[in-house]
């Protein structure tokens, strides 16, 4: 399960909207145990349900992108260690 709780402390993350953060928390659980394709649907649907004229911030779309990272097994994670990387996603 990924440590939502944990990404959300970090200092990048301190002025987020607290409905935003239950948002992600939500994220988070949804895309445990996803594989790759399903994980990328669960993101974009997410991507979807935010607010018209409310983009994501650099490092919201980083929490995405580390989340998905989180979700996937290791043999999966190890295969797109290279794409992770360009994100500075921690692999």
């Amino acid at each position: 399960m990924i440590d939502i709780d944990a990404m959300l402390l970090k200092p990048e993350f301190k002025n987020l909207e607290p409905e935003r953060a239950a948002a992600f928390r939500e994220l988070a659980v949804r895309l445990d145990g996803k594989n790759q394709i399903e994980a990328l649907k669960e993101i974009m649907d997410f991507s979807k349900k935010t607010p018209k004229g409310r983009d994501f911030s650099k490092q919201e779309q980083m929490l995405m992108v580390q989340a998905m990272a989180d979700s996937l097994p290791p043999e999966e994670r190890k295969r797109y260690a290279p794409i992770l990387k360009m994100f500075d996603v921690k692999v």
